[in-house]
């Protein structure tokens, strides 16, 4: 089966498809997150076949290994520290899946491949006081609702030790493209 004859329109892919959400969301849904790594092999392949000339793979912090983030360990992360992989939960094993896709895609058919990781992005139409809430909007509502509630303290994952870096959704787009 020649597939040689196609050629796509489409000069680029840009994969944001996941099934995902915040810790709480990840933790207690295994399956979803791993239906993603579907989408992922799919598009690569069409990639491939319609002749794409670049992909770009929306990963995640949750590939990086979970002791590097243990209050002991409380450190910034760089791209060589994923090795030893041990990725929260099955959401960071699809998500390493896909950057290790995208590897040997780029180099058994060289495709032009980009993984960005991203880390806590906001800036609109996040889900609200539901499973899928993410850190920011968490953090907004506990704090309004304890100032409406006169209280003084609010409740947080971990020990409130913890460093995180919020991406403000207009700057990820701005990488987004300077990265393609």
């Amino acid at each position: 089966y020649d597939q040689s004859f196609r050629k796509s329109p489409i000069k680029q892919i840009f994969n944001f498809a996941c099934d995902r959400g915040g810790i709480g969301y990840i933790t207690s849904h295994q399956v979803n997150p791993l239906l993603s790594s579907l989408i992922n092999t799919h598009l690569l392949q069409a990639a491939v076949d319609y002749k794409v000339e670049k992909y770009l793979f929306s990963s995640s912090v949750g590939v990086y290994n979970n002791h590097l983030f243990d209050k002991e360990q409380n450190k910034w992360v760089k791209e060589e520290d994923v090795i030893p992989a041990n990725p929260n939960e099955t959401y960071g094993w699809e998500k390493l899946f896909g950057e290790i896709m995208c590897e040997a895609f780029k180099k058994e058919y060289k495709l032009d491949t980009r993984i960005v990781r991203f880390n806590t992005v906001y800036g609109g139409f996040e889900s609200y006081n539901d499973e899928r809430e993410k850190c920011p909007v968490a953090l907004m509502r506990k704090c309004i609702e304890a100032k409406l509630n006169n209280t003084k303290t609010i409740e947080i994952w971990g020990g409130g030790d913890q460093r995180r870096i919020f991406f403000n959704i207009k700057d990820c787009v701005k990488a987004i493209h300077a990265v393609m």
